[in-house]
């Protein structure tokens, strides 16, 4: 038998593991909008890109949308500021510090 080599693209699996994990914040999102009733009928995660579809009693308002948005956007902000605290603090030299409000501030 010969050998088998395989290569992962990494840019595109770590765009489609965001994608998948926007799945994940979208669902919870919806839950909590709308109600626990709410549940995933399937998606679809692509590199840039998902496509999730699910199920509810009714058409979603476009104040229940802009509730949705803001609780993914609110998740996705939440840790890009996690992610630069732990790469900060993997770094010798200049880093960054952390107020309690979690707002980054320069340090030398």
């Amino acid at each position: 038998m010969g050998k088998v080599f395989a290569a992962v693209d990494r840019e595109r699996r770590r765009e489609i593991e965001r994608a998948h994990t926007a799945t994940h914040l979208l669902h919870a999102a919806l839950r909590k909008t709308l109600g626990d009733y709410v549940k995933q009928e399937g998606s679809l995660v692509e590199p840039g890109r998902l496509r999730f579809d699910f199920a509810a009693f009714e058409p979603m308002k476009l104040d229940q949308v802009a509730a949705v948005e803001r609780l993914v956007y609110a998740q996705v902000v939440a840790d890009v500021r996690w992610s630069a605290l732990r790469r900060a603090s993997k770094r010798r030299g200049p880093r960054a510090r952390w107020r309690s409000s979690a707002t980054p501030t320069a340090s030398a």
